[in-house]
């Protein structure tokens, strides 16, 4: 009985050695990535718009490590490369998320001049990260819209609807990409 309370016993503190979801002063999470997928909502079909987001996921490093600030208010995402996780270092320009309960979030927009036109490209950029304690949950969402003048506005959605075949452009359109990570 002895014997076979003992193996038990460690399996039931292993078990509970598991991180627990949540951010700690000061800590430093590299998580790897193992799968992603990117969703088009109301989006062009266009090969080489669509691709130019494939690219941007396989150029990123395939891990994503952020280090907690000493109160554990805001979060830094680093850049690791191969480095070990002590090695890592703050992107630039900098990323810096606010905790949200078990959450990290960011936020940004961007307006892009488009050349020789009266509109620009408005896109808002979100990334919230769902900490489940040795896994996560990356959410990157882009929010297409034109904004300026009516007309050159209609102009530069049709030409890139001309592109695809769905008939659609990106003045309303949201990209999606969901990554799933490890500890």
């Amino acid at each position: 009985m002895r014997k076979l309370l003992l193996p038990a016993l460690l399996l039931l503190g292993a078990a509970g050695c598991a991180r627990e979801p949540g951010f700690r002063p000061d800590e430093v999470l590299d998580w790897s990535i193992q799968e992603y997928s990117i969703h088009y909502d109301g989006c062009t079909d266009s090969p080489n718009w669509r691709s130019s987001f494939v690219s941007t996921i396989e150029r990123n490093e395939p891990r994503r490590a952020v280090r907690l600030s000493e109160d554990a208010q805001t979060a830094q995402m680093l850049f690791c490369g191969a480095s070990p996780t002590s090695a890592c270092v703050p992107i630039e320009p900098a990323v810096v998320f606010t905790v949200d309960g078990n959450s990290l979030r960011y936020t940004k927009t961007i307006l892009q001049a488009i050349d020789g036109s009266a509109c620009r490209i408005s896109f808002a950029q979100s990334i919230v990260i769902e900490d489940r304690g040795e896994e996560m949950t990356e959410t990157y969402t882009y929010d297409y819209a034109l904004v300026g003048e009516a007309e050159p506005c209609a102009e530069f959605n049709g030409r890139i609807a001309a592109q695809g075949t769905n008939g659609i452009g990106i003045d309303g359109c949201t990209v999606t990409i969901v990554s799933q990570g490890v500890l």
